[in-house]
């Protein structure tokens, strides 16, 4: 009897300093009965979060940034290209600002292409997988320059033909790529994290000391 009542009182004095503990704690809340406190979630880090490739970030990054930035911009891009192709003479391209808008979106996907490409990186850490299947996001780009320099290489000799047929054909394979791209990030907006640690490190749920989202 008095075994038993010692570790009875051992159990009340735990559980009143596990109490304590979780009411001092600066967030005042608990995850899987681990406290939350800014020992254990550091701060948001603006630099590495969008500019560096390495460790994980949750499914929040891709439906708060990646999914509404990359799914405007592409709206924005094919909105603008059908209208200057269809819709628009030359003259009207040239002089009713369709042109400066489009320029405007493409500025925008420049600067926006290194952090969407970190970020989607990231994110096929956290689920497991090796960051290549990102590569394809910097590849329209690559095209569009591309596109870009045929098409005045073959103006300058007078071929139009031949910089419309090269336009095309690089716009379809832009078309599959962008396609794939915007179905990787569905995918990474649904698929849920590799739970504990990884190779590529911690679980960016709230346990790990290195969380970046």
């Amino acid at each position: 009897m008095p075994i038993r009542a010692d570790w009875r009182a051992i159990a009340r004095r735990s559980n009143r300093q596990v109490l304590i503990a979780m009411l001092a704690s600066p967030l005042g809340s608990t995850r899987g009965g681990f406290s939350l406190s800014s020992e254990t979630t550091p701060p948001f880090r603006f630099w590495r979060f969008f500019f560096s490739p390495q460790g994980r970030v949750s499914r929040k990054a891709v439906w708060y940034f990646l999914l509404p930035v990359h799914s405007a911009l592409l709206a924005a891009q094919y909105g603008i290209g059908l209208t200057m192709r269809y819709l628009l003479t030359p003259n009207e391209i040239l002089y009713s600002g369709w042109l400066y808008a489009n320029l405007w979106v493409g500025l925008a996907m420049v600067i926006l292409l290194w952090p969407s490409f970190a970020i989607m990186v990231k994110r096929l850490h956290d689920c497991g997988m090796a960051g290549m299947f990102a590569i394809p996001i910097l590849i329209p780009l690559i095209l569009a320059i591309t596109i870009g320099i045929i098409s005045a290489h073959f103006a300058s000799q007078g071929n139009t033909d031949a910089a419309l047929r090269w336009e095309n054909a690089i716009g379809y394979a832009r078309s599959i790529i962008e396609l794939y791209v915007l179905i990787l990030i569905i995918f990474l907006a649904l698929q849920r994290s590799s739970p504990g640690p990884n190779r590529f490190g911690d679980d960016p749920s709230g346990y790990a000391p290195h969380a970046v989202f």
